[in-house]
């Protein structure tokens, strides 16, 4: 698993596209895509499927995406994803066989109060169930 805060995916894609680092990867998060959700399935790699992803729509900037190898089975974890705020806590989450991985972006301008009651929020729901979970969080 790699994760990076990208602060815009479109210029940097094809750089991504191109990396032999991403042989050996599974899952790759990223924070600060800057996209919308118009751009979204635009922006793919070479054996890799974006699953989840949280593009705002009031505001520009921020964002935050898994994509996942397509030798890896799973899937978008939707009722994660939806407790995001745009601005506050910006969520992107899958299910492997095995894990739980969540992408989290806080943007330092958020209310910090609001971000942290979410990530309880979805920490609790995720450990009541007794899920193994990874998390890689930008702020």
């Amino acid at each position: 698993m790699a994760h990076q805060n990208v602060q815009g995916l479109g210029k940097k894609l094809h750089e991504l596209s191109t990396s032999d680092e991403l042989k050996n990867i599974d899952v790759v998060c990223m924070t600060e895509t800057w996209l919308t959700s118009y751009e979204i399935d635009y922006y793919c790699t070479p054996n890799f499927q974006i699953i989840s992803n949280f593009c705002r729509k009031k505001t520009i900037r921020g964002g935050s995406l898994i994509m996942v190898n397509d030798r890896l089975k799973s899937k978008n974890r939707k009722d994660i994803v939806d407790n995001s705020i745009e601005n506050h806590c910006e969520l992107s989450c899958v299910e492997t066989k095995n894990i739980i991985i969540i992408c989290v972006y806080r943007p330092p301008s958020g209310n910090f109060l609001i971000f942290s009651e979410i990530l309880e929020n979805v920490l609790t729901k995720l450990s009541t169930k007794n899920n193994k979970y990874i998390m890689a969080v930008s702020y």
